[in-house]
């Protein structure tokens, strides 16, 4: 893989570099003008995707050049991503489409290919979906008959011919033959369509690739999207055909099998250019691409199950000492290992530990677990989501757990998840949080993730169909400042649209009525007032008119305004404080100008005396005014939800302006980065980047991390504990210079020795990480600041 994955690459980068060319977009900015070209109109669309990545990447690299040669290796690294994932799925046999059949059963109809395409995927989705919706005679129907029923249903919309998804192959042929599985079912299915022309392989080779992208991206979205800005550059039948052939030969299937494969192919993919930016500039990153590239290194599978056992494998026995996680024997070297069961056998106890897990609720109680779908882990760093992989699998035994022993001692009355089938897909929503400055990371970890996920319920007995997800939480953190007066006008477009008031409005009058709770106690001059007309009253009282959307807009701004550095700072990037001060005020603001103190009515009621009535009556009003604060409250919390959905609405709606829909997507990437690092985890697991910040974020380095703005692996140490709970633990594989450095002594003895002390170290040394000159040390520490 060290050379198959460098010799593939640039083979689609030559093809690409042809293609860019041709569309007249060259490398220093200068583009050919359109009315000197004769580019047909699919072509002239093509170009002005293209032509708004490069503008859009020229500002994040700070040249033409460089804005260019991004552009051509991510148009390069998708196209790669997706065929070996691909190929991945077909190995493993976790690959399940539709017929194809099922995409020309509207071919009597005048519908466009791509509507016939998402029709009949629509169909599958609502036959087959997570959540069944089947009911026989006004019951819920058995899992087993909802799934009968479904086919059946199927079956009549396409006059008896099932499109129940099967497992087949799209890009590995059948031996002895040119045509995989699925095209050669493609090409049956489409008649006269891919026999005759001169073009027809072309054709079918690129059709079936899009029908089998877009089934796909019903599962993870990110890689697959056939409609992403990435994905509007095809290679030429012969270049498509040499790249395929390629990976079906030149790689055995062992290595598509492997649970890292994907990992290597992401750290292997700029192996050259690792080192042309360590010669180059002596290892100092100049741009987020670069301080991406130098510090893609791999960590190895025993590190990540050191850290994880000792940070999450520790969290659940201390909760639970009768988990089938526990060690029954010594563990075995990482070579002689045979068993894939999940058991945290590296833990490493401490001396005399008795640890029970305790925790105090907001109203005071003392609980003594967490169910497993509410313990979070986060790797701020992620990478491929290695941690992630692992972790996934003692998350599955985690819920196992649970539906074991519920209901007893030490245990929740219910577990986390009533069938053993729906584990997987609620360990990627529930359980799974990454974040990475490198887009590409991120793709190859929801790949990953998806195909751990599918792995897990064949192994458990399910089908990979099973495998419902609907949503994940890897973040790439790299929004772009494309200037004051287009976010102005995104702002004006976003919160003067009429549809989002009505959303807004509604959703308020919902909150209300929670508020409200089964009863209502608000009596207006002495009469009672039906519920719906009162949570109106407050509403209108309490938001003033337009006073949500000027707080929508200071919102947006701050948030926007620490989002300039994030695509250098990543998981770095602070931004609660400066939220929750804008919200306090404005929750104060309005407070006083109702005229709210923080008033509470006595919580029994007293015995009637002389005044009773008046005092009846100011308890009543202060009653009321504690809720019309909580409601003020509410509502500023509510606003940053709907800020992000608003924003990504809009990145929906613009379609005209490639480079307007580039920034709506930016704004909407960065928003959803700051809800991941707006709450608090169990565990934080990383190997963060090592070295000097990029010379502009210093300066905000040194106000937001002063123990440890000299090196950015010291300043990951010290967010990760802010990040975590107090309860709970931070893992990391770090260089090991801040055993001993002078620069790192307040590391040491302001956090590793006081605030967040040290549970476990192991002193690796050299030899760890592939391509890295530094000693490793992997440390686990207690979570959160005191």
């Amino acid at each position: 893989m060290r050379a198959w994955v460098p010799r593939v690459r640039l083979l689609i980068e030559d093809e690409f570099s042809a293609q860019l060319k041709r569309l007249g977009l060259q490398p220093n900015g200068k583009h050919k003008p359109l009315d000197q070209m004769r580019l047909p109109d699919e072509s002239v669309a093509v170009r002005g995707r293209v032509a708004a990545l490069i503008a859009r990447d020229a500002i994040v690299e700070g040249s033409a050049e460089r804005g260019y040669e991004n552009v051509k290796r991510e148009l390069a690294y998708t196209l790669l991503n997706r065929l070996v994932g691909l190929k991945a799925m077909e190995v493993r046999q976790l690959l399940y489409l539709p017929p194809p059949s099922v995409n020309f059963h509207h071919q009597d109809t005048k519908a466009p290919r791509a509507e016939e395409e998402r029709n009949s995927i629509n169909l599958v989705s609502s036959c087959l979906g997570g959540e069944s919706d089947f009911h026989h005679q006004g019951t819920k129907t058995p899992r087993a008959e909802e799934e009968r029923n479904g086919i059946n249903l199927v079956s009549s919309c396409l006059g008896g011919e099932s499109c129940l998804p099967e497992q087949t192959e799209v890009i590995t042929p059948i031996p002895g033959q040119a045509r995989s599985r699925y095209l050669r079912d493609y090409r049956a299915a489409g008649g006269s369509k891919y026999k005759y022309d001169d073009d027809a392989e072309e054709r079918l080779l690129r059709d079936g690739l899009t029908t089998a992208f877009r089934h796909i991206t019903q599962d993870i979205r990110v890689l697959f999207d056939p409609d992403h800005e990435y994905a509007c550059l095809w290679p030429t039948h012969a270049s498509l055909v040499n790249i395929l052939k390629t990976i079906n030969e030149d790689l055995p299937e062992d290595a598509y099998r492997a649970q890292d494969f994907l990992g290597w192919v992401y750290q292997f993919f700029n192996r050259e250019e690792k080192k042309r930016v360590r010669d180059e500039n002596k290892g100092t990153p100049r741009s987020s691409y670069e301080l991406a590239v130098i510090n893609q290194f791999y960590t190895p599978s025993w590190v990540v199950k050191v850290l994880v056992d000792n940070t999450l494998g520790r969290l659940w026995l201390q909760m639970h000492p009768d988990s089938a996680l526990a060690a029954t024997a010594p563990p075995p070297l990482p070579d002689e290992r045979t068993s894939d069961v999940p058991v945290a056998d590296y833990l490493v106890p401490r001396t005399g530990e008795r640890i029970r897990y305790q925790r105090l609720t907001d109203d005071g109680q003392v609980e003594t677990f967490k169910r497993a779908r509410d313990i979070a882990l986060l790797d701020p760093a992620c990478g491929t989501m290695h941690f992630g992989q692992y972790a996934f699998g003692l998350f599955h035994r985690m819920y196992l757990d649970e539906i074991e022993h519920a209901g007893q001692p030490g245990w929740p009355a219910e577990p986390s998840v009533g069938e053993p089938r729906d584990i997987p897909a609620a360990i990627i929503e529930h359980n799974l949080f990454g974040v990475d400055i490198d887009p590409r990371a991120i793709q190859i970890a929801s790949l990953s993730l998806l195909l751990t996920a599918k792995e897990a319920a064949l192994k458990h007995g399910y089908s990979p169909l099973d495998v419902q997800i609907h949503r994940s939480n890897l973040v790439v953190a790299n929004a772009v400042d494309l200037g004051a007066e287009r976010l102005k006008g995104l702002v004006a477009r976003i919160f003067h649209h009429q549809d989002t008031k009505t959303q807004r409005r509604r959703e308020t009058n919902n909150l209300v009525s929670s508020c409200l709770g089964g009863e209502s106690n608000f009596h207006h001059q002495g009469t009672k007032t039906p519920r719906k007309e009162q949570a109106n009253n407050l509403v209108s009282s309490c938001l003033g008119g337009e006073s949500s959307e000027v707080l929508s807009a200071r919102l947006f701004k701050v948030i926007w305004g620490n989002l300039q550095y994030v695509s250098e700072l990543g998981s770095l990037v602070q931004v609660r404080e400066g939220v929750e001060r804008v919200l306090d005020d404005w929750v104060e603001t309005r407070a006083r100008e109702k005229g709210l103190t923080r008033v509470f009515a006595p919580a029994e009621p007293r015995q009637l005396e002389l005044g009773s009535i008046l005092a009846d009556l100011g308890r009543e009003q202060a009653r009321q005014f504690q809720l019309e604060r909580r409601l003020l409250e509410a509502e500023a919390r509510q606003l940053q939800q709907e800020l992000l959905a608003a924003i990504e609405d809009e990145a929906a709606q613009v379609g005209g302006d490639p480079a307007e829909r580039l920034f709506a997507e930016d704004t909407a990437r960065g928003l959803k980065l700051l809800q991941i690092l707006s709450r608090h985890y169990d565990v934080v697991v990383m190997n963060p980047p090592y070295g000097a910040f990029i010379p502009k974020v210093k300066d905000f380095v040194k106000a937001a991390y002063p123990l440890t703005a000299n090196d950015i692996y010291a300043a990951f140490i010290d967010r990760a504990t802010q990040l975590t709970e107090p309860d709970g633990y931070v893992g990391a594989l770090v260089s090991a210079t801040f055993i001993n450095l002078t620069s790192f002594e307040k590391l040491r003895t302001e956090i590793l020795l006081k605030r967040n002390p040290l549970i476990t170290m192991l002193d690796l040394g050299f030899g760890i990480l592939d391509d890295a000159t530094v000693e490793a040390a992997a440390i686990v520490l207690r979570g959160g600041v005191r």
